[in-house]
């Protein structure tokens, strides 16, 4: 059992440059946790720029911040930054 979801928001800046920014939140009930190490919440924000090189080929950058407790351990925070190239065919 737990609550959670995400949403995602897309917005074109011209033909060929889009952005794309977004949240994701997971709380299990942690009641249902029993083991040490197991996460009970975690949250992302993200934020992208993505550049279509062309119909098939495109490039981007994407910044995201993270948040995990677990139990029985120190919570993580992860600040991300990540180059993506994806050919699709």
């Amino acid at each position: 059992r737990d609550v959670g979801g995400w949403f995602e928001l897309w917005y074109d800046w011209t033909p060929t440059l889009h952005s794309h920014v977004g949240y994701g939140v997971d709380d299990p009930n942690n009641h249902d946790l029993a083991t040490v190490g197991q996460r009970s919440y975690n949250q992302f924000y993200f934020g992208n720029l993505i550049y279509d090189l062309t119909k098939n080929f495109l490039i981007g950058m994407e910044v995201s911040s993270w948040k995990t407790i677990y139990v029985g351990q120190l919570p993580g925070d992860s600040v991300r930054c990540e180059f993506v190239a994806k050919y699709g065919f």
